[in-house]
């Protein structure tokens, strides 16, 4: 019988180091190199409130993390490590990582903050995050750029509650698969960046967080931004292996899932959408966007297992498939109660493309202050329009509410189909539409 005693296990966290590591005190450094070289160390360590101001300072990793999921939890190997109220301004210089797991720069913990200005970040490794937020921190930037390369590599991830990411005049872009440009599970605000994801989405959401964009460019090769909830627990997506696929084990490239993990489709005899979803909420918009431009591949915007508002002012908005948003069930919540529920709000604003629900999902579309939509919609979304808004159909649709004088809609010869026993006001009647069409009663 082996009597030795066990070797000690060391917790993670006592494990961070970097080849520079400052604690508790107050440092400048100028026009410097701090590279590493060995697995599992950062290049720069800033912790117990220290007060560090790096001038043009470059770091520069090739370790690789013996574990890509301590990268996740803890930041070891990232490049640049904030944690424990440290605070870091950082103007000028650059951060560059080859290894697995080595994100450029991770800043977690209450008090601990990242200031950049005019700051190069630039990984290649698989799991390796340009940006990597975590809760209690803050980060605030400017005139940066952020560049990943291989698989799982977000460029700005931001996790948990607390006060919002600030971002302005940045530039942000991934190209490897499974890597969406921007991840959130907390609040984000920028103005003028660009942003765009190579084989993945542009910006995938989980949970309820606020998001604005001003006068910026975000695009997807999946969707353009992907809304949803995971399933939680203590606030950790229980769904999907952390530091393996981002935000609950979705494949955010946009492929589907193996055959086995496909969720059922919303079929006959489950309740109507309106019935499961209750009362909407009246709360600020979980999405904005103010002038700039969005794309997505598969749609512009896709929601599931979770409740949504978003607003547009004067979007260049593009999609490939021809789908503006998509609401549907996935892979995540509770069968049959898991659809999406989104609410879309625009103004000044052209819209071409398709709105498409499944049977227990439901979308509401807003139209006002001269806005156009040219597209069709299926049966669980609602319409409204003010009286400077118009509709154009480019085929037969259905809707389930509609407000708005039915003379503001151009049919195209099209018949759009109504939910009678949602449209009171309308009697059950067949009405004339402009163009040669007819809205007819329907109903679910």
């Amino acid at each position: 019988v082996d009597t030795r005693p066990a070797p000690a296990v060391i917790a993670v966290s006592q494990r961070l180091k970097g080849v520079l590591t400052l604690a508790g005190v107050a440092r400048t450094l100028s026009h410097q190199n701090i590279p590493s070289d060995k697995p599992d160390v950062s290049g720069l360590y800033a912790l117990r409130g220290a007060q560090i101001m790096l001038d043009s300072v470059d770091i520069a990793t090739t370790g690789t993390a013996s574990l890509v999921a301590d990268t996740r939890a803890y930041g070891m190997n990232s490049a640049l490590l904030i944690d424990s109220g440290a605070q870091v301004l950082m103007t000028g210089g650059h951060i560059a990582t080859l290894g697995q797991g080595a994100t450029a720069a991770y800043v977690s913990g209450e008090g601990s903050a990242l200031k950049l200005e005019g700051v190069a970040l630039a990984t290649q490794g698989t799991g390796a995050y340009g940006l990597e937020v975590r809760p209690g921190a803050s980060l605030v930037a400017s005139k940066i750029s952020v560049a990943t390369v291989s698989d799982h590599a977000t460029a700005l991830s931001v996790m948990g509650r607390g006060q919002p990411v600030r971002i302005s005049d940045s530039q942000f872009v991934t190209e490897g698969p499974l890597s969406p440009v921007i991840s959130l599970s907390g609040d984000l605000e920028v103005e003028r960046i660009s942003a765009r994801a190579g084989r993945a989405d542009g910006l995938v959401i989980d949970g309820q967080h606020r998001a604005s964009f001003i006068d910026s460019g975000l695009s997807g090769d999946g969707y353009g931004v992907m809304i949803y909830e995971a399933p939680q627990d203590d606030g950790v997506p229980l769904s999907g292996p952390q530091g393996g696929m981002d935000r609950g084990g979705r494949r955010p490239g946009g492929g589907e899932p193996p055959a086995g993990e496909r969720p059922r489709d919303a079929k006959a005899g489950m309740r109507p959408a309106m019935e499961m979803m209750g009362p909407p909420e009246d709360h600020t918009a979980a999405l904005t966007f103010t002038g700039g431009h969005l794309s997505g591949r598969r749609a512009g915007f896709y929601v599931t297992n979770i409740r949504t508002q978003i607003k547009l002012d004067e979007v260049e908005l593009t999609t490939a498939s021809g789908v503006i948003l998509k609401a549907a069930a996935d892979q995540w919540g509770e069968l049959g109660r898991n659809g999406g529920d989104a609410t879309l709000t625009v103004s000044h604003q052209m819209l071409t493309g398709d709105f498409v629900t499944d049977a227990i999902s439901h979308i509401a579309v807003n139209l006002s202050e001269n806005s156009h939509l040219t597209g069709k919609t299926t049966r669980n979304t609602d319409v409204a329009l003010d009286a400077s808004s118009r509709w154009t159909l480019t085929a037969d649709a259905a809707v389930g509410k509609l407000t708005g004088d039915p003379a503001q809609i151009d049919s195209q010869g099209h018949t759009l189909s109504y939910d009678k026993y949602r449209n009171p006001a309308l009697n059950g009647q067949t009405l004339p539409l402009p163009g040669g069409g007819q809205l007819v009663p329907g109903g679910l």
